[in-house]
């Protein structure tokens, strides 16, 4: 019974992939340039604020030029799937009030797919996911830290303390 509520997230994590894969970005945009112009070197400027997205672009920057605006991209896309993913399996760590009736289990699955298709097709979160911005890694930070903190709470492990704390 615990695999198959593992796996809900995990598809859930696959399908936002799949959609934000179909819809990418397969250029730069405004609000993706200044990112990309910095992860490519054309910005004197270092990424002092960002220093974890500067850390995980790093490899980005053996690409040539013109693949790096589409790698960001995907890089973001994958951040954002991520993040659903971690999502639904938050809010199945959540308590409810009235437990669903056993025959009806597409029930439980109810609030995690209601859930993630209205966060991650909401306009703003998508256009994050799709055309790099650099706000995705912040969300996914806050998504996996609250993700360590339920299931600190529903397992009492040490570890997932430790984990929401670093």
């Amino acid at each position: 019974m615990a695999g198959i509520h593992h796996r809900l997230p995990r598809f859930v994590a696959l399908a936002a992939l799949l959609v934000y894969g179909l819809t990418l970005s397969w250029g730069t945009t405004l609000n993706s340039l200044p990112l990309a112009a910095k992860v490519a070197g054309w910005d004197w400027q270092p990424m002092a604020n960002e220093p974890l997205t500067w850390l995980l672009t790093l490899p980005l920057r053996c690409l040539p030029a013109g693949w790096i605006p589409v790698s960001l991209n995907l890089f973001f896309a994958i951040c954002g799937a991520l993040t659903l993913g971690l999502l639904a399996r938050s809010i199945e760590l959540l308590p409810w009030d009235c437990p669903p009736d056993e025959n009806k289990k597409w029930i439980k699955r109810l609030p995690v797919l209601l859930a993630c298709a209205v966060g991650g097709l909401e306009f703003n979160f998508w256009q994050e996911a799709t055309a790099a911005a650099g706000v995705m890694v912040d969300q996914l930070l806050l998504a996996a830290a609250i993700w360590c903190l339920l299931e600190y709470r529903a397992g009492k492990e040490m570890r997932w303390l430790n984990a929401a704390a670093l």
